[in-house]
């Protein structure tokens, strides 16, 4: 099994159990890459997702003005990379409420229904299955 697959492996063990949406997000991401430092520093023993969720909203609470932090989701990916890579993850305890961003037109379904003008008769002879109804 190569590094990937390994880090992969290790990622669904920890989906399997309760967790936010925030580290489904999170996990999504993982998932998309091709970096094969980032799969070595997942499999460390001490990182997890849960993990990264709580490094990142640590970094977030530095940067809250009035205990309010808005932060990009580039930023957010990038601090989750850094929290697998970093050899030593220092992460002091925070009470935060934490959202993503969604793409809704992925998640909504689609009802398309087609517009079938029955009424109009080819030029021709020729029979069409409206004929029939």
């Amino acid at each position: 099994m190569n590094l990937k697959e390994q880090a992969m492996e290790k990622m669904l063990i920890e989906m399997n159990e309760k967790h936010s949406g925030s580290e489904d997000a999170i996990h999504n991401w993982l998932c998309e890459q091709n970096d094969m430092e980032l799969f070595a520093g997942i499999l460390k023993e001490d990182r997890t997702i849960k993990g990264a969720m709580q490094y990142c909203t640590s970094q977030a609470k530095k940067q809250a003005e009035n205990n309010v932090a808005m932060i990009d989701d580039s930023t957010v990916y990038r601090w989750v990379k850094k929290y697998f890579l970093l050899e030593k993850v220092e992460i002091k305890p925070v009470n935060a409420k934490v959202t993503t961003s969604v793409n809704n037109a992925a998640t909504e379904e689609k009802n398309i229904k087609p517009t079938i003008n029955i009424k109009s008769k080819p030029d021709d002879d020729q029979t069409t299955i409206f004929d029939f109804m």
